[in-house]
């Protein structure tokens, strides 16, 4: 077996079953994202399910996470954990059912969410490829801190002042997306994008963060050092179109971000 691969497990329920095409999706973002930038992957385990309640009842600690709160995670796409030693990616077809009833009226008219799961696929190997991009040492004390609590329940776990301290660090150096020319590439874009409504109805989810919930009108550094999440969104969406998946949106979003863009595509060329 290569050092480098991903396994893709599907999880049925009794009556719903993944789709056939759900798993073709799963399975072309994966391979294209194994051929183009394969230091990503390292015993990759990609889980497909048509519900998280399908999920088995023994696994990681995310699945059993997932499988016991499936109802606070009913709109969850994908998942992906910070876990490098146990590299998960979670995807939940159920997810899909308005993209899926969309395409109905399409031409040729189908039931299926193909490339709305396959760019999702491709985003969620976004965030694991934005991680290669943090401090290595930074990056092996995380895994030694996830190690220490694992299996651990959340009142098990106390952390040390130093491990909080520690915490606050990894968070703003672990990625391409905490890096100061992705910042300063994301600051020109927002600084001129015109955001009405279209765009707030449409991507407010991917940048509300940016905007100090409503309160700040054009987004500066200041807004974007302490917005780590929305950050990692961008870059997880400009990864998955610059690997050449498209939910219908690439085109809209690459003329609204073009310097995060070229940005991204120059680390996935690097």
């Amino acid at each position: 077996m290569p050092d480098f691969y991903a396994k893709i497990y599907y999880h049925d329920g009794s009556i719903n079953k993944v789709d056939t095409s759900t798993k073709e999706a799963v399975r072309s973002a994966t391979e294209k994202a194994l051929k183009k930038v394969p230091n990503i992957f390292g015993k990759l385990n990609v889980h497909v399910t048509s519900d998280f309640s399908n999920l088995p009842k023994t696994g990681s600690e995310l699945n059993k996470y997932l499988k016991e709160n499936e109802k606070m995670f009913k709109a969850t796409k994908g998942i992906t954990t910070d876990d490098l030693e146990r590299k998960e990616i979670f995807i939940q077809e159920s997810a899909f059912l308005f993209d899926k009833v969309s395409n109905i009226f399409s031409f040729p008219p189908s039931f299926t969410a193909k490339k709305e799961i396959e760019q999702a696929t491709m985003h969620e190997l976004g965030h694991l490829y934005d991680s290669y991009g943090g401090d290595k040492e930074l990056h092996s004390e995380h895994q030694k801190l996830i190690n220490k609590y694992y299996g651990k329940s959340d009142s098990e776990i106390n952390l040390l002042p130093s491990e909080e301290k520690f915490l606050e660090k990894y968070r703003k150096n672990n990625g391409y997306s905490d890096k100061k020319e992705f910042k300063q590439a994301l600051e020109k874009d927002l600084q001129s994008l015109n955001l009405d409504f279209r765009i707030r109805y449409k991507y407010g989810y991917l940048l509300g963060e940016f905007y100090n919930r409503g309160l700040d009108v054009i987004p500066n550094m200041k807004d974007i050092d302490v917005a780590d999440a929305s950050r990692m969104e961008i870059f997880a969406q400009m990864f998955s179109y610059a690997m050449g998946t498209d939910d219908g949106n690439k085109a809209d979003f690459i003329k609204l971000f073009p310097n995060t863009y070229n940005i991204v595509n120059k680390y996935i060329n690097e």
